[in-house]
């Protein structure tokens, strides 16, 4: 551990996750645009960056992948 680093609180952790998740779906409803949900995981990615979260960083990248429905079938977009 870094002295210049932060520890992240486990909750805030887990806040962050459930907020991913939600707007991965609000988003394969057609409910959120997908700059909504870029702005908040590079967001998330900048409070990051000062702490000890390097596996929390790598999950949330590895497990994020948006994807709407569309007629021609592609319309995903990944982050990360």
């Amino acid at each position: 551990m870094f002295r210049t680093y932060i520890r992240m609180r486990k909750s805030t952790a887990i806040r962050m996750k459930r907020r991913v998740k939600y707007l991965a779906r609000q988003y394969s409803k057609g409910r959120v645009d997908g700059d909504a949900v870029l702005r908040t995981l590079r967001s998330y990615d900048g409070l990051m960056m000062h702490g000890d979260c390097h596996a929390l960083r790598k999950k949330l990248y590895r497990d994020t992948v948006l994807v709407r429905p569309s007629d021609n079938g592609r319309g995903s977009v990944e982050y990360g």
